[in-house]
């Protein structure tokens, strides 16, 4: 699995939707995933540690996490199907381990929150990991992998041009 952290929050301008960067810790690659309004809005004000008022459904999660001894160890990226990420939430409580199906926005609001670190999956990094310079077996990929990562490649550079630290 690769350690990924939270590189930016932006917005895809072809169809305007907030789009999460993931970034690899010890690497250049990085992975979009198309999230919600309001969960790009809460991990934006999770990354820039503002202060709220009230506590939005992420705080909640933690305070309670807290009050029942729930530790979270880790989120992981754990599936790519029909263009849909999907992940786990992997907690311990009283020594029992537990895996929670997630939504990755979810999950990386928690994470943030929680000091919990962020994993993708190494199948789909394979899939899905936009990378500036290809790695040495990039030859043998087959050509629907490529063209997958063409078009995740092109969503990357319309992100980063369009970074919005308002959202």
């Amino acid at each position: 699995m690769l350690k990924m952290k939270v590189q930016a929050v932006g917005i895809n301008m072809s169809n305007q939707a907030p789009v999460v960067l993931l970034q690899e810790e010890e690497g250049e690659g990085v992975l979009p995933i198309v999230v919600g309004p309001a969960e790009a809005k809460a991990i934006t004000i999770a990354r820039e540690k503002i202060e709220i008022p009230r506590p939005i459904s992420y705080d909640l999660m933690k305070n309670i996490f807290g009050e029942l001894d729930i530790t979270p160890e880790r989120v992981i990226i754990s599936d790519l199907r029909e263009n849909t990420f999907y992940a786990r939430l992997e907690i311990v409580q009283d020594g029992e381990k537990y895996s929670i199906d997630s939504r990755p926005s979810d999950a990386i609001n928690l994470a943030l929150r929680t000091d919990t670190p962020i994993y993708l999956a190494e199948e789909v990094a394979h899939r899905a990991l936009v990378r500036e310079r290809p790695e040495e077996d990039e030859e043998k990929v087959s050509e629907e992998v490529e063209n997958e990562r063409e078009r995740f490649r092109n969503f990357v550079d319309n992100v980063f041009d369009n970074v919005n630290p308002d959202l």
